[in-house]
């Protein structure tokens, strides 16, 4: 079925697109905290009614190079392309969202209850562990 040695994975860490998409999800998740809610939490509706505005002012101040440890070492990425591609890429989610309102709404709340099911996480202790 297989023919030759199979190649090794491995993952670019110089990758402009990865690494973007790293800190894309950083500055979600840091504006959403700031607004005591978080990606699970909030639908895309809901976000680009009500939060959008916001997001955009939190994104031209926002500095990628804030906390160093979450870029690989020796990578510095333009900080103004960043907000750049961020903000278009939203923009184009909101036309999507304006011609296509459909493909947004929730089916009984169906985002949400996958969301806190995602944060259930049983506790564990060391005295119930399976024998």
């Amino acid at each position: 079925m297989f023919r030759g040695d199979p190649r090794r994975p491995w993952i670019d860490l110089e990758s402009e697109k990865l690494i973007f998409r790293h800190l894309n999800m950083v500055a979600f998740e840091t504006f959403l905290e700031n607004h005591q809610t978080s990606l699970d939490q909030l639908t895309a509706k809901e976000f680009l009614d009500r939060l959008l505005p916001d997001f955009e002012e939190f994104i031209q101040n926002y500095s990628i190079y804030e906390n160093k440890i979450l870029l690989p070492q020796g990578i510095s990425p333009d900080q103004n392309k960043f907000r750049l591609e961020l903000i278009q890429g939203i923009h184009e989610i909101e036309q999507q969202w304006e011609k296509h309102p459909e493909l947004f709404e929730e089916e009984n709340g169906a985002n949400r209850d996958r969301g806190r099911n995602c944060r259930r996480r049983p506790e564990w202790r060391p005295d119930s562990r399976s024998r």
